[in-house]
């Protein structure tokens, strides 16, 4: 063998054995970086295999949100069930929340761009209080006018809960590359099976204090599809000739994500009124979820010799809700699930990557946003005509009709009949609704690459 075959063949070998020990797929954005295995790995003119690729990541989340709950006012002029948008709601009460998150999880390639992930959730605690809001006292609430026997429920009512959400099992699949293909973009499809395994399920009838924590399932599966596309852009190493740009690929990616979560109900860790009957039309599913972002990751520095990457993230992160019956915030002073409207969640997004290693990466970021306003308390009174002709109203001694047992006072043991009102919040005049939220989250990832 000649000096130069023996030289070259070292130089093979080293570099071979340095990609499994060093090489890790850090050229795409975060949100489509996918660990892969049987797969090549191109650094600098080098295309050397890199034989598997597996993440540990661990990662704390720190959220406070706050915001008022108002109520219908009858006292509106033309305000009636035909002429709900004249029932102008009123400040009632205001609430916080704060809650400490840790999710830990694995996720490993199988083939090529096809990984396994899974992960689970740890609320390590959330507590919810509530207030009168501002200008709002004893004498003008109606909620709490300071006698217990009366009051719908204690102005400063606190729940506190803690636990596991559950297990969360799925795939992600990256069926372009622009790393194989520079013309392509990154693409990554995925499908996470959110369960309620390891949790234990949340029935607001029961007491949740600091002295009796309530948990956090809530006994439903939420099937995740989700799509997400990156391209990175704007490579000027040989523009610039440096020598050290030449082991990047590029400045800025742009990226956007769509994912769709579908609630599946859990026969066995499901509350009654989530679980679909043939038997009883006015059970319901929690709220379908539509979350699309998209966003911009700059790359300050990158070496992919080394698996060195430092980059900032600037996005946006918004979530439609559709109707539903859900833990609402209004779910732990009412003791049940509330029939929710629709509303959307809007979150600008900041933050930073930082891996002077190849096998250590450093996530950090802030999410800040807003919710729209929406009524908490929206279910329909019944069916009119459900077994005869429809007139036009829903009344509880009408043979025709059919009465939704959900809506409070149709059911004798409702707290609505417990504490004797005179109408129920679910009625059009009296109902709650959710305004002014504003939340913040910041969260904090320690990820290790093998």
């Amino acid at each position: 063998m000649s000096n130069k075959s023996y030289i070259g063949a070292i130089q093979h070998i080293l570099l071979f054995s340095g990609c499994i020990l060093l090489c890790s797929p850090l050229n795409a954005a975060e949100i489509t970086d996918v660990p892969d295995a049987a797969d090549f790995v191109q650094i600098g003119k080098q295309r050397v295999m890199d034989p598997f690729d597996i993440y540990v990541h661990t990662t704390f989340k720190l959220e406070n949100s706050s915001g008022i709950i108002s109520r219908e006012s009858t006292l509106e002029e033309n305000c009636s069930v035909a002429n709900p948008r004249a029932c102008t709601p009123k400040d009632e009460l205001k609430w916080t929340r704060s809650s400490q998150i840790l999710n830990v999880g694995v996720e490993t390639g199988l083939y090529r761009d096809l990984a396994l992930v899974l992960d689970f959730d740890v609320t390590l605690g959330n507590t919810l209080e509530f207030d009168y809001a501002t200008g709002v006292d004893a004498s003008s609430s109606s909620i709490d006018n300071g006698d217990a026997n009366t009051a719908l429920f204690s102005h400063d009512y606190l729940a506190y809960h803690k636990g596991i959400k559950g297990l969360n099992l799925g795939l992600r699949y990256g069926p372009l590359n622009d790393e194989r293909d520079p013309s392509k973009p990154m693409w990554v499809l995925s499908f996470i099976w959110k369960t309620p395994f390891l949790s234990t399920t949340y029935d607001p009838v029961d007491e949740a204090s600091k002295a009796n924590p309530g948990p956090v399932g809530d006994g439903i599966h939420r099937l995740t599809f989700g799509t997400a596309f990156s391209k990175r852009l704007g490579y000027f190493g040989d523009m610039l000739l440096e020598q050290k740009n030449l082991y990047r690929r590029g400045y800025l990616e742009p990226y956007v994500a769509m994912n769709y979560a579908l609630p599946i109900a859990d026969d066995s860790k499901a509350l009654t009124p989530n679980k679909p009957s043939t038997s009883d039309e006015f059970r319901r599913s929690p709220s379908h979820e539509i979350n699309l972002k998209g966003g911009l990751e700059v790359i300050a520095s990158e070496d992919i010799r080394y698996g060195r990457k430092i980059s900032f993230d600037f996005g946006v992160d918004t979530t439609y809700y559709t109707e539903g019956r859900n833990l609402s915030v209004m779910s732990n002073p009412l003791k049940e699930l509330t029939y929710t409207e629709q509303f959307l969640r809007i979150a600008g997004v900041i933050g930073a990557n930082l891996q002077l290693a190849p096998y250590f990466r450093l996530k950090t970021g802030l999410h800040f946003g807003a919710q729209t306003p929406f009524f908490v308390t929206y279910e329909d009174v019944g069916i009119d005509g459900a077994n005869g002709t429809p007139d036009g109203q829903v009344l509880p001694n009408d043979p025709n009709d059919k009465l939704n047992p959900y809506f409070c006072m149709n059911d004798e043991t409702d707290i609505c009949y417990e504490k004797n009102l005179a109408a129920s919040y679910d009625q059009v005049g009296f109902r709650f609704r959710n305004t002014s939220t504003n939340f913040f989250r910041w969260f904090i990832s320690l990820l290790l690459t093998f």
